[in-house]
C-alpha cells in the first residue's frame, strides 16, 4: 500500500482505500480517496452530498519498464445550496485529463534531447507517438525573441518541412541562443519577416554575421542599415582550399597513376589543405613507396615541388590563413589589399574567382575582425555547430514533415527552454481534411 502512494505522491491519510496487481504487464492501482470539504465552484458553499461514483482509468508513468494505470473511484459531489454538481478535488490528475502531471513532465523533459524521437519517448512512457506530440505541441510554443545586438544568420537543408528546401536560422551570437527559425530563405520571406520587427527592434543590431549568401547581405543592408555586415572567415578559407585543391587534382593528372608525383598528391592531399603550424610533427617513418624514411614535412616539401604552379597556390593559402589569424580590425584593410594583390600578381587561373570574390566582400571581411563583448572575433562558427544538432533531430526522425513542431524542438533543444505543466493555446497542429459521413458496420 505504501509504495503505490508514495508513487502517486500522496500521504497516507489522504488515502480511504489502495490495492494493486499486475496483468498483461501492466501495474494497476485501484484507489479511492478520503472524503474532504470540497468547495462548490459555483457559489463557494462547502455543504454537499455524494451524487455518484465513477471510475476514471489514468495513466501515470512512474515506471518506465511496466505501464502503470490508476483505476480511480472519484466522487461526485451535489452543492445543497445551488444543485451543481462536481468533481472531488485530487493531487495528481488534472480535470479532464486521463494522465497525470508526471507523465507531463517525462515526456517533455525527454524531449530535451536532441538524439531522441517522439516515437523513443512513446516507447519509454508507454504512450502512442500521437499522444507525445500532442503534449509537446500544447505544452511548448515558443514565441519569437528579440533581435540581439550580434546576430549570426545561417541555413540548413529540410525540404520537407519548409517553404523552400532551406530552413533559416537566427542566432545570437554572444549568448549562443537561438532566436528563430523561420521556414524559408529566400528575399521575399525575410523581407517578410523583418517588416513585422519594429525600427527600434531592428537599429538594436550593430553586427550581422552571415556566410556568402547574396540575399542575406541584401536584406541586412537594408533593415539593418546601422549594423557592420561580417562574412564568416570559414567561408572564405573554404573557397580558397576548394582552389588550391583544384590545382592539386589538375596537376595530379598530369601524371602516371602509379607515378611518385601522383601518389604524394593523392595520398598526402590533407598536407597541402593544412595551415603548416598546424601539421603534427610525427617522426620519422620508413616509407616503402619513396624507400627512404620520412616525416609530414619532408612529404609537404617533396609535393611543393612537383609544379611551380602549384608551389605559388600553396603559399597564397599559408598567406591568407596567416592574414586571417593575425590581423585585427585596424590593420585588416591595408593587409587584405596585400593579399588581393599578390592573387592578382600571380595569374592563377583557378584564383581568379578568388580574387573576385575578396574584392566583392572585401569590406563584409574586415568587419569580421570586429569583437564581440566577450572578446571573440565574430564569426558564424557557433551556429554551424548548431545546424548539427538541427541535422541530429530531423535525421533521427527520419524527416520531419511539421514545420512548427519541428521549430519549437529545435529551439527547445538547443536554447534548453523551461516548459509549463499547464496547456497552452498554440497553432501546431495542421488542419486536415474534414471527415466525411460514414456508417458503422453492425
Amino acid at each position: 500500500m505504501n509504495d503505490s502512494i508514495k508513487l502517486l505522491n500522496l500521504k497516507e491519510e489522504d488515502v480511504e482505500t489502495v490495492t494493486s496487481y499486475i496483468k498483461n504487464d501492466t501495474l494497476y492501482i485501484n484507489l479511492t480517496l478520503r472524503r474532504k470539504e470540497n468547495e462548490c465552484p459555483n457559489c463557494k458553499n462547502i455543504i454537499n452530498t455524494i451524487e455518484s461514483y465513477r471510475v476514471k482509468h489514468i495513466n501515470h508513468p512512474m515506471l518506465n519498464s511496466m505501464k502503470c494505470i490508476i483505476n480511480y473511484r472519484c466522487r461526485r459531489f451535489k452543492c445543497t445550496s445551488c444543485g451543481k454538481t462536481y468533481d472531488e478535488k485530487n493531487s495528481f490528475v488534472r480535470k479532464n485529463k486521463h494522465s497525470t502531471d508526471y507523465e507531463v513532465y517525462n515526456v517533455l523533459n525527454l524531449l530535451k534531447s536532441p538524439h531522441i524521437t517522439f516515437t523513443d519517448v512513446a516507447k519509454q512512457c508507454n504512450i502512442s507517438t500521437t499522444k507525445a506530440q500532442y503534449i509537446f505541441d500544447t505544452h511548448v510554443n515558443i514565441a519569437r525573441k528579440k533581435l540581439p545586438r550580434v546576430l549570426s544568420m545561417d541555413e540548413y537543408y529540410d525540404p520537407a518541412t519548409g517553404i523552400g528546401k532551406y530552413d533559416c536560422l537566427w542566432l545570437d551570437f554572444e549568448k549562443n541562443e537561438v532566436i528563430d527559425v523561420l521556414p524559408d530563405r529566400t528575399k521575399w520571406y525575410l523581407q517578410k519577416y523583418l517588416q513585422g520587427r519594429t525600427r527600434i527592434e531592428r537599429e538594436n543590431v550593430e553586427f550581422v554575421s552571415i556566410d556568402m549568401w547574396e540575399t542575406y547581405r541584401s536584406i541586412a543592408k537594408v533593415y539593418f542599415k546601422k549594423a557592420k555586415i561580417c562574412v564568416d572567415s570559414f567561408h572564405v578559407l573554404k573557397n580558397i582550399l576548394a582552389a588550391l585543391d583544384k590545382i592539386r587534382i589538375k596537376v595530379m593528372n598530369r601524371y602516371d597513376e602509379h607515378s611518385i608525383n601522383y601518389y604524394l598528391l593523392k595520398k598526402f592531399n590533407f598536407l597541402l589543405l593544412t595551415h603548416f603550424k598546424n601539421i603534427r610533427e610525427n617522426k620519422k617513418q620508413y616509407n616503402h613507396k619513396l624507400n627512404k624514411y620520412l616525416n609530414y614535412y619532408d612529404i609537404l616539401n617533396l609535393i611543393i615541388a612537383i609544379d611551380e604552379e602549384l608551389t605559388t597556390a600553396y603559399f597564397i593559402k599559408e598567406n591568407y590563413v596567416e592574414f586571417n589569424d593575425t590581423a585585427n580590425v585596424d590593420n585588416a584593410e591595408l593587409l587584405l589589399n596585400r593579399q588581393i594583390e599578390i592573387i592578382i600578381s600571380k595569374n592563377i587561373f583557378e584564383f581568379n574567382e578568388i580574387h573576385k570574390m575578396l574584392t566583392n566582400w572585401k569590406q563584409e571581411i574586415i568587419n569580421s575582425f570586429n569583437l564581440d563583448c566577450n572578446g571573440k572575433r565574430i564569426n558564424n562558427s557557433v551556429i554551424e555547430g548548431r545546424n548539427k544538432i538541427i541535422k541530429q533531430i530531423i535525421d533521427n526522425s527520419n524527416g520531419v514533415t511539421n514545420f512548427n513542431r519541428l521549430r519549437n524542438r529545435i529551439i527547445y533543444c538547443i536554447n534548453n527552454e523551461p516548459f509549463s505543466i499547464e496547456e497552452q493555446q498554440n497553432n501546431v497542429k495542421r488542419k486536415g481534411n474534414k471527415r466525411g459521413n460514414y456508417k458503422t458496420k453492425i
